[in-house]
């Protein structure tokens, strides 16, 4: 499993976020700056997409500097219709783009009792925003989809000016981003945490667990990882001798720490149980989700609802199933698992191009994605068997 891990100990704002996610793809050869840029001409001709190496004592961290004269004070709707006409964006980045764009205007709706239709964005609706917002999990999706995890957000202190005046660190609706999250006053008076930064850090701990309310010692503790790169990004105000930097760790997660989750379900329909399999197998956090027969006490026939997943994300996950299944408890028990090197492969047979998975074990460890077989065997008005081979045969 790939993991993105973030050091946020002087703040998150989406420039430094986009700079150190940024750094990884250059450095990994998956796009370059012009191709970054590009992205966003049709949706914001006019805008100026400024990247560039500056020095942070000896390091070398990326900055995003973008420019739009006379910017308008946007909506809700009207953001997420730019996001919507950068070309090439994936389905999970865009969506998890408008759900921390949706943050912001929540929280600005509670701050200023306003619809959410109505709440202009000021400074969060310029284009730095659409491209910072959009900009992280389009490289997100880029490095593969990674699980994220963080340090405390370091939110300063002291007073900031802005367009709705003279407001306290962390601003009002930075703070209602902040709720649930770990935080840190910092070493500086000043705004390190923006909303941008707020909102991209809480959608992803909403993704994957991390430093939310539910598994908070997930995100003070960096979790092991076998690094493969280290990507830095920068932002605009100067803290002096102190770096003003995101430092983003990439590579392979490496946890023994399975645990196995476990209830026993006599209470509820076959229909809400599925529903609830279906939603935690659906969860990136889940390895695997089943269900198993048994008999309880009164020999009450009953299901047994099983989860596996690593240890971080117990907490949160023995909460949804609770949540998903109205059970009062959840078992979770330490497990070891031994999992073999794969990979997920695309390939063009002809059937049409469909999925596969690979295992370092051998050839006979080779098979194509249960769903494309599915799909195949309609398509073609195959069987199961006849599916199978022809794809393995042809691929």
């Amino acid at each position: 499993m790939k993991l993105l891990h973030l050091d946020l100990s002087t703040g998150a704002s989406g420039d430094k976020l986009v700079g150190a996610l940024l750094d990884l793809c250059l450095q990994r050869g998956l796009l370059d700056a012009e191709a970054f840029t590009e992205r966003f001409r049709a949706a914001l001709p006019t805008a100026r997409i400024k990247i560039e190496g500056r020095k942070q004592g000896s390091l070398k961290a990326w900055h995003i500097d973008v420019a739009e004269d006379d910017p308008p004070h946007r909506r809700l709707a009207d953001l997420k219709t730019l996001f919507e006409q950068v070309p090439g964006v994936s389905t999970p980045a865009l969506e998890a783009a408008l759900a921390s764009l949706k943050l912001i205007a929540q929280a600005e709706s509670e701050v200023h009792e306003l619809p959410l239709e109505e709440v202009h964005f000021h400074e969060v609706g310029a284009a730095d925003s659409v491209v910072d917002m959009l900009g992280f999990w389009l490289l997100w999706d880029e490095l593969g989809k990674p699980r994220i995890s963080f340090t405390p957000l370091a939110c300063g202190h002291g007073t900031i000016s802005c367009a709705h005046g003279v407001l306290p660190v962390p601003a009002p609706a930075t703070a209602k981003l902040l709720c649930g999250l770990p935080t840190t006053p910092g070493a500086f008076a000043c705004e390190l945490t923006t909303p941008t930064g707020a909102a991209l850090i809480r959608q992803a701990g909403q993704m994957f667990g991390a430093g939310t309310s539910g598994s908070a010692q997930t995100s003070t503790i960096a979790p092991t990882i076998r690094l493969e790169a280290i990507g830095y990004g920068v932002g605009s105000r100067d803290l002096g001798e102190t770096p003003n930097i995101v430092q983003a760790m990439y590579g392979e997660a490496l946890s023994d720490q399975t645990v196995l989750l476990e209830c026993n379900l006599d209470h509820i329909s076959p229909e809400q149980i599925g529903n609830a399999v279906s939603q935690l197998s659906a969860d990136r956090r889940s390895f695997d989700v089943w269900q198993e027969v048994v008999f309880m006490k009164k020999q009450r026939l009953a299901i047994k609802l099983c989860l596996l997943c690593d240890k971080m994300d117990a907490t949160a996950l023995s909460a949804a199933i609770m949540r998903l299944t109205t059970s009062l408890g959840v078992r979770a028990c330490p497990v070891k698992r031994t999992v073999a090197a794969r990979e997920g492969t695309e390939e063009v047979t002809a059937l049409g191009t469909v999925r596969f998975k690979r295992s370092a074990l051998g050839p006979e460890f080779r098979r194509p994605e249960a769903d494309d077989v599915a799909r195949v065997m309609k398509e073609k008005n195959l069987s199961w068997e006849e599916a199978v081979a022809r794809l393995l045969a042809d691929a």
